[in-house]
């Protein structure tokens, strides 16, 4: 007889880009007299990845290994 537990771990990863666009606001408006830098940006994405537990893991790396 096995016992499982039904563990699963999730991890999140984040992507975080920081730019600006020369010579605008967040808004798309002109900022005069900035012709060579903009106001300051930033992008985040999430990315949730859900990773099985350990034991099935093992069970489908034994199945197709053979």
């Amino acid at each position: 007889m096995q016992t499982r537990t039904p563990v699963q771990i999730s991890h999140k990863i984040t992507l975080k880009v920081t730019f600006s666009v020369i010579g605008e606001t967040p808004a798309e408006k002109a900022l005069p007299g900035h012709e060579k830098s903009g106001s300051l940006r930033m992008l985040l994405i999430d990315i949730h990845e859900a990773i099985p537990s350990v034991s099935t893991f093992l069970e489908v790396l034994l199945c197709c290994s053979s």
